[in-house]
């Protein structure tokens, strides 16, 4: 049985989350570099909760883009549930930690890029078209140790205590 060709909009999807959570990362990197300065500031947010969630955040991306990559069944619900999470902790900053009204006019086009990005992310992920891919990748890894190369035996055993093939 062949594998089926991984279909465009889950590579572009694939890809998107993955540089999703390289720019977290990143920014958890710029933020542990500019803490010291950041505290002397007294800026709204602590910036240490700010790299936790960003180490978060961009561990949690990296792991759905390799479940994506890898064609996971578990990615089909957790990856648009993850983005709506995403777009409403960034709402959420936007609201209640902006330091001035004019900061918070933006709310309205994070809202809808939020919609936008939840939405292909639940069409990519539970379309009807790209259920064989999925269940391909069910079926296949059945009986195997998730990232390892080792197949396991189911072995009945009968009353007596003897293994039966």
């Amino acid at each position: 049985m062949s594998v089926p060709r991984r279909p465009l909009s889950l590579t572009i999807t694939a890809v998107g989350i993955f540089l999703l959570a390289m720019w977290n990362l990143w920014r958890a990197w710029l933020v542990a570099q500019q803490s010291a300065l950041l505290l002397q500031l007294g800026v709204t947010l602590d910036p240490r909760v700010r790299l936790v969630m960003a180490i978060v955040w961009g561990l949690a991306f990296l792991a759905l883009a390799l479940g994506l990559w890898q064609r996971r069944a578990v990615v089909r619900t957790l990856l648009p549930l993850t983005v709506l999470l995403y777009g409403c902790y960034h709402l959420l900053l936007l609201l209640f930690f902006a330091p001035s009204p004019a900061a918070r006019q933006g709310w309205v086009m994070q809202l809808a890029l939020l919609l936008v990005a939840t939405g292909w992310t639940a069409w990519v992920c539970l379309r009807a078209a790209h259920r064989g891919v999925w269940a391909h990748k069910d079926r296949n890894s059945r009986g195997r140790y998730p990232f390892s190369p080792l197949t396991f035996k189911v072995v009945q055993r009968e009353h007596d205590g003897e293994s039966k093939d």
